[in-house]
């Protein structure tokens, strides 16, 4: 929990510049991190705080709150002057950089824009939505997202993006995001897979999205935000059963009537009983069971009530 010494992240090992993050709750353009990049290291680093804070707390660590108030510096680096919320680069004095292109490739983003990293907040997205007025101006913003081409499925920042609706009651858009964005972007060929595979991310999101959940947080629970485990968000499953080992026997997860056109779910049961949630639990996942959806060509409300939407991570 202490600030390392500057040996430590010489080259980039460790969290760079992590005295003038905690200072300035951001990390501020003039900063020399070695790489740029300032903002959306920020962004990473306050998910870096929550993942701590949830550690701290499970071993009764006095800081805990203290990474949990900063793992929120994300809001340190929105800014809505052009009318919608974007990360933006930002001086020490508090000031945004100009001129801003919130769909360009700056140097203080990583490999990304500044609109796919404004979504880079797993640790709370319930927080997110609030942020951008509310689950109404969260989805059209979401739908503008996709529509318009600013999704980029060959780079990590923003994969756990089309997973967001389920946050603002909208499961069904998940699902149809979620659908086209593997038709599109994945297929048995050379280029089957997009961009470069990075350890095996984009094979994993495949994975995940096709199965039927995803970890959009991990490192959560132990009633941070309310949660006492984390969560899997629940997408749309693409084959009609899939068998997993897990810790304690198998996870068996059925998808009755799936076809090309039938896409969207209509009702799910857990272990025989009816499912209205629309994510599951790690140990659900690790426990084993059988997950059965029963599937449709229309969208249904299913997941869309308020005790059924996801909270925190």
């Amino acid at each position: 929990m202490e600030t390392p010494q500057k040996w430590e992240s010489k080259d980039g090992r460790g969290r760079r510049r992590v005295a003038e993050y905690i200072r300035h709750g951001y990390l501020p353009l003039e900063t020399n991190t070695g790489h740029r990049q300032q903002v959306s290291t920020t962004m990473e680093y306050a998910y870096d705080d929550f993942v701590l804070s949830t550690l701290a707390r499970r071993f009764s660590h006095h800081k805990h709150k203290q990474l949990l108030e900063r793992s929120r510096s994300w809001k340190n680096v929105m800014d809505n002057s052009t009318g919608q919320w974007y990360v933006r680069g930002r001086y020490s004095n508090g000031s945004f950089i100009k001129p801003f292109n919130p769909f360009g490739y700056p140097s203080y983003i990583t490999e990304s824009t500044p609109f796919q990293y404004t979504w880079f907040v797993p640790q709370n997205v319930s927080e997110l939505v609030e942020w951008f007025g509310g689950a109404a101006a969260f989805i059209d913003r979401l739908n503008f997202f996709f529509s318009e081409g600013h999704y980029d499925a060959t780079n990590e920042p923003d994969i756990h993006v089309p997973f967001l609706f389920n946050y603002a009651g909208a499961a069904w858009l998940t699902q149809k995001w979620v659908v086209n964005l593997t038709r599109e972007w994945y297929g048995p060929t050379a280029e089957g897979i997009p961009g470069n595979d990075d350890a095996g991310a984009m094979s994993a999101w495949y994975l995940f999205a096709t199965v039927g959940f995803y970890p959009v947080c991990q490192g959560g629970g132990g009633g941070i935000f309310g949660d006492e485990e984390v969560k899997y968000i629940i997408g749309v499953p693409q084959f009609p059963k899939v068998t997993l080992t897990v810790q304690n026997g198998s996870l068996v997860v059925v998808a009755n009537g799936l076809s090309i056109e039938n896409i969207y779910i209509q009702s799910v049961s857990w272990n025989n009983l009816p499912y209205l949630r629309s994510w599951i639990t790690h140990s659900m996942v690790s426990g084993g069971g059988t997950l059965v959806f029963e599937m449709g060509p229309e969208p249904s409300k299913w997941g869309s009530d308020p005790q059924d939407i996801p909270i925190g991570c």
